[in-house]
């Protein structure tokens, strides 16, 4: 990807394309060279985090703590390397909020400003009539019963799906009719913690802290995006409900 963003700059520059300013999002190191093709031309990135060895995502778990050797610090200083390069090139920063800055070494943070995304509240409001929403194994999501939902792109102790899942057998008694949906891809480390195969299907059934959890069926759900997304196709995702004992 880095290189052919190169080469598409490259063939621009020859047809005499000058840009004012570029706007480029440094996650996969796309903007590292187009200084060198556009010099004069002033760079802004999108700078959304420096991974740090304390205080932020690494470490900070006492359930999931590791020793923290030179592999483990090395692993983190290799993921900066990008950001390093990108953030001596970039002419300025943007972080969409001051947590994410504040990840950033202080002399770096002189030269981020905190913009928020932004939110169109025109578009993302509530639906005051939805329509029914079928969950692939067949249970029904209605307007106006109560529905506690976990979203993330992975779920993982990372994300702190173990702790919202040790949370359930409460939320199961001050809420008995609540449904809980869970989406996100399952991974290994939640699988060992907490899944096991019956009958062909997945399902959660651990003992929690003296509770034990409803069976939760685990099935493949279709998550369109939204229609004002560039790209709209088909998320894989995981959608988990409570099955009736």
């Amino acid at each position: 990807m880095l290189r052919d963003v190169s080469r598409a700059a490259e063939q621009l520059k020859k047809k005499g394309f000058e840009p004012d300013l570029i706007c480029a999002h440094p996650g996969w190191g796309e903007p590292l060279f187009l200084k060198a093709i556009w010099p004069d031309t002033p760079l802004l990135c999108y700078q959304e985090f420096f991974y740090n060895e304390h205080g932020f995502d690494s470490n900070f778990d006492p359930e999931f703590q590791e020793e923290r050797g030179w592999y483990s610090q090395a692993k983190l200083l290799m993921k900066n390397a990008y950001l390093h390069l990108t953030l001596d090139q970039a002419d300025w920063n943007v972080s969409p909020t001051h947590f994410q800055a504040s990840s950033f070494p202080e002399h770096y943070r002189r030269r981020i400003s905190v913009i928020h995304d932004g939110v169109d509240v025109q578009r993302a409001v509530p639906n005051p009539t939805p329509a029914p929403l079928e969950l692939p194994d067949g249970t029904l999501l209605n307007h106006g019963q109560q529905i506690v939902t976990f979203v993330n792109r992975r779920l993982e102790p990372y994300r702190g799906c173990h702790t919202f899942l040790r949370s359930i057998p409460e939320l199961q008694k001050l809420c008995p009719e609540a449904r809980i949906v869970i989406v996100g891809e399952t991974t290994a480390s939640v699988t060992a913690l907490f899944v096991r195969r019956v009958n062909g299907k997945i399902v959660f059934w651990r003992r929690l802290r003296g509770n034990t959890i409803h069976p939760v069926f685990i099935s493949r759900a279709s998550c369109p995006m939204s229609s004002s997304s560039r790209c709209c196709n088909s998320v894989p995702a995981t959608c988990i409900s409570p099955i009736p004992l």
